[in-house]
């Protein structure tokens, strides 16, 4: 018994350490809060015990100040011994938070259903006991990298959205973040739209694999600079922009930039592995220093692949991708090569090009790629995104006043009828 609860004590030294944000959003938004219960309360009430496991009834559930659900809705709990320690009994094979549809969050969120899966960990969908709403939760993986990670996500996200007005966020909302059980949580608004990645998907199957229009890409451009704007303006680096990072809110008016989990500082200590591959910038994948720059470089590689439905270079490994950009843009320029601390990627892809030994096709310029119809100003818009050398790489607030940015196109009504009937 000793043992027991020298267990539990160390595993609880950061039980439900929780913090919340924004509590101006959170009142706005939601119907009064619903009366809580104390441990006391619960546990002299035989039929809401008697769905807790022992390690629920006789210690968790004697940590928490408010309790709003219990996960009565839940058919099998975890029930942890005494064999191994507390935390791995909660996660999988991959330090993955074990997600059972019905049991509770830091006693208050009830699991829903899982919406997606990452590298640093899981997103679900989940009510809020306490505020009567639905919530997406951003759950990492155990252990002190992924912690980090997501508090250093629940800072950034903090100081955006302080920026912002209420009702007109253009990266996710954050309501709260709790220590629970070993992982971290972020608890988000959630987003009912989907991503652009699934939109994208819809327009092909409609279109017989065309992407979509210019006016939808002009109005998505315009969304997405303004959030670039936002960040920049706070030196932070997203460091992974792809289409399933996008969120439609309110039927197409607004995008929301997701999945925080790689960002930086420009000016900190920079990560080695950022950027998914297709969308990664050149100075990223020859270990060059980088900074803002490679933010615009992965919205260019997006705009293109939403115009034309194909991902623009899609690589298989990064001497590969390196080559893909080559093939379309041209040689790597002396000065990126001279901060490169891996020149592999670069030598590889220039041997594969001289000899032809390669997988990516003949040479094409951009023009080519993204098709004969495409609009003059369209091709120089994206070329300015994608230029190799990120010290004349277009800027948000260059992009903004570029001339297919400023023609009217009637930009935002073309999108907003397709969401619409996306969403229905």
């Amino acid at each position: 018994m000793v043992r027991k609860e020298r267990c539990l004590i160390g595993f609880y030294g950061v039980f439900l350490c929780c913090s919340f944000f924004a509590p101006l959003l959170v009142g706005a938004h939601c119907a009064e809060p619903a009366a809580s219960k104390t441990p006391e309360e619960i546990l002299a009430d035989p039929e809401l015990t008697a769905g807790l496991s022992w390690f629920e009834r006789n210690w968790e559930i004697l940590q928490c100040r408010e309790i709003y659900y219990t996960g009565s809705n839940c058919r099998q709990k975890i029930i942890p011994n005494n064999k191994s320690p507390l935390e791995s009994q909660f996660d999988d094979r991959e330090c993955r938070f074990r997600c059972m549809c019905g049991d509770h969050i830091i006693y208050r969120y009830e699991i829903i259903e899982i919406l997606g899966q990452g590298a640093y960990g899981d997103v679900i969908k989940a009510f809020d006991h306490k505020l009567k709403r639905y919530v997406a939760i951003k759950i990492t993986k155990s252990g002190e990298i992924y912690t980090k990670a997501g508090d250093r996500e629940s800072r950034f996200l903090n100081s955006l959205q302080m920026r912002q007005k209420q009702g007109e966020e253009r990266t996710s909302v954050l309501f709260q973040t709790a220590s629970f059980r070993g992982h971290f949580f972020l608890v988000l608004e959630l987003v009912e739209g989907g991503d652009l990645s699934a939109a994208l998907k819809r327009e092909k199957d409609l279109s017989g694999g065309r992407g979509f229009s210019l006016n939808q890409v002009q109005h998505i451009s315009h969304e997405l600079l303004r959030a670039l704007v936002l960040l920049q303006g706070q030196n932070i680096i997203h460091a992974d922009l792809k289409p399933q990072n996008i969120l439609c809110a309110d039927e197409g008016r607004r995008l929301i930039l997701a999945d925080f989990g790689l960002s930086v500082i420009a000016s900190s200590q920079l990560n080695a592995t950022v950027q998914t591959r297709w969308y990664r910038a050149p100075e990223v994948i020859l270990s060059a220093d980088y900074g803002l720059p490679i933010d615009m470089w992965s919205l260019g590689c997006m705009l293109a692949e939403l115009y034309t439905g194909i991902p623009l270079f899609p690589g298989r490994d990064e001497s590969e991708q390196l080559e893909y950009q080559m093939k379309v843009l041209g040689e790597i320029p002396e000065a990126v090569r001279r901060r490169a601390l891996n020149n592999t990627p670069f030598l590889l892809a220039t041997w594969a090009l001289k000899r032809k030994k390669h997988n990516v096709g003949s040479k094409k310029r951009l023009e080519e790629v993204l098709g004969s119809d495409a609009d003059p100003d369209f091709v120089d818009f994206i070329l300015r995104f994608l230029a190799l050398d990120p010290d004349v790489r277009m800027t948000p607030e260059e992009a903004l006043r570029h001339p297919f940015m400023t023609k009217d196109m009637c930009q935002q009504d073309v999108f907003l009828v397709w969401m619409q009937d996306f969403m229905q």
